[in-house]
């Protein structure tokens, strides 16, 4: 596996994915705001799904799965491990394709509605684990344990187990893409700050919170004009994960063990959105944190008008390629965990996984599930298809592959379970509740709430969701 043929091919595929402008990017939809959408070009033959039989093997023939994602691949790339697949010796009678679509993460909700009532959901996508979880308990996505269970050893045990519901996985976690600060470290030193950026670019900055703030505070004395050092918004969902990551900076969570929310009971939950609130007034962030949208950052952060933007490291890598291609001034970018409980750190961690939706077509969810045991164990198609940090600790930590992506031994050896803050907590609805959130914090930014009213009508409202999710879940009942 260690060719270079595979890290060409890896390359290949992160180039070609991240070339979308992270100045315009989606929490969740990572630079894909121009998709690239394929009707199988380049791959198999394009197959019918009429006069569908079996070769004698038991297996149906002539069938294409559709495929969806809210990912910016390159289509190329998953028509030619599907091809491979197709081309095994036990399918190549059979005449199998694939047809792929790709969309903005913004319209992922609004398109699978649309399919769940039309009846014409895909077989398969590649979504964040968080946002399918709401079609698992809807009775949409099939249990693929017969898939995943014969690998779950060669996976990292944290994302095996996120992946899971009820004891049992609804998704082949396919890689991680971790959620942390991006920051301008020019500013940083500009302020006389330097202690706090490493020597190696590819090494990811942890601080205390005293740090942090010490941080804030010297870069927010050394601007001008209508620069500000750290980005906070509350004016919709997008980018929830960097408001759940603050408000859980004081060692709080929003999340009980039983799968409920808790952040009005919590003290340390309601700290941390007053020491939100303190950053604030002490004039080191924006001022217009109840209008101001996540959307809006990565602008501002290219042009020099903020220290700090939030992203996956898939837009990182894009901002390093903006700036090659001279797209936009370049500065010495670094990533930078968010400090957790004084003295210790977090990162979010985005679980990229395929799920098998139920079509009631019975050829195709056995093609999409043959195809999915068959790419649980290649390793080829496993690496080639790993935009992230995949979930094969063989692959993720392949001196070839951390060659490739220098950042990735930074996240060997400071990324693990303890510092993964599970930050949808596994919730049943879980997306409900992101539309909950906002509204609150807009609430407390306005004025017309204190952090513990907020943060407990939050709570109330949350709650009631998570149970009537909780009490329909054909997963839990």
């Amino acid at each position: 596996m260690k060719t270079w043929n595979r890290i060409f091919a890896l390359l290949l595929a992160l180039c070609l994915t991240f070339a979308l402008a992270a100045c315009a990017s989606d929490e969740g939809n990572a630079g894909t705001d121009t998709p690239a959408q394929s009707d199988n070009a380049g791959g198999a033959p394009a197959a019918s799904n009429d006069d569908s039989g079996d070769a004698g093997d038991g297996l149906p023939s002539n069938v294409t799965v559709n495929f969806w994602t809210d990912q910016s691949i390159d289509p190329a790339v998953w028509e030619a491990e599907f091809a491979r697949f197709a081309a095994d010796e036990k399918y190549k009678d059979h005449n199998y394709a694939i047809s792929i679509e790709a969309f903005a993460g913004a319209d992922r909700a609004t398109k699978v509605a649309a399919a769940i009532e039309s009846n014409s959901l895909p077989d398969l996508a590649l979504f964040a684990w968080f946002t399918a979880t709401d079609w698992c308990h809807q009775g949409y996505v099939l249990d693929i344990s017969d898939v995943v269970e014969p690998v779950k050893d060669q996976m990292y045990p944290s994302v095996y187990e996120e992946t899971k519901l009820g004891g049992r996985s609804f998704a082949f976690p396919l890689y991680s893409n971790y959620w942390t600060m991006i920051y301008n470290a020019d500013m940083l030193k500009a302020a006389g700050l330097e202690k706090y950026v490493g020597e190696n670019p590819d090494e990811m900055s942890v601080w205390t919170m005293d740090e942090f703030e010490e941080i804030l505070a010297g870069v927010s004395a050394s601007m001008s004009g209508d620069q500000y050092c750290l980005p906070l918004f509350a004016a919709d969902n997008q980018a929830d994960t960097t408001n759940v990551l603050f408000l859980s900076s004081q060692g709080g969570s929003l999340w009980s063990a039983d799968g409920h929310s808790q952040a009005g009971d919590d003290a340390k939950v309601v700290a941390a959105l007053d020491r939100m609130a303190a950053w604030h007034d002490a004039g080191y962030t924006n001022s217009n944190i109840v209008s101001q949208s996540n959307n809006t950052i990565p602008a501002e952060f290219c042009n020099g008008q903020t220290c700090f933007s939030y992203g996956y490291y898939s837009n990182y890598v894009d901002y390093k390629n903006q700036m090659e291609a001279g797209d936009i001034d370049a500065f010495d970018i670094r990533l930078a965990a968010f400090p957790y409980g004084g003295s210790d750190y977090r990162v979010g961690n985005y679980v990229y996984a395929l799920n098998m939706f139920d079509t009631g077509n019975q050829d195709q969810i056995t093609v999409t599930r043959e195809f999915l045991k068959w790419l649980s164990q290649d390793q080829q198609a496993l690496t080639n298809l790993s935009l992230a940090v995949s979930s094969y600790p063989e692959i993720a930590e392949d001196p070839d592959i951390i060659a490739a992506n220098p950042m990735f031994e930074s996240y060997s050896k400071l990324v693990d379970a303890e510092h993964i803050l599970n930050f949808h907590g596994n919730v049943s609805g879980y997306v409900s509740t992101r539309s909950m959130l906002f509204p609150e914090l807009q609430a407390f930014f306005g004025g017309e709430k204190d952090a513990k009213q907020a943060m407990t009508d939050y709570m109330n409202q949350a709650n009631g969701s998570i149970q009537e999710y909780i009490d329909n879940s054909v997963i839990l009942n």
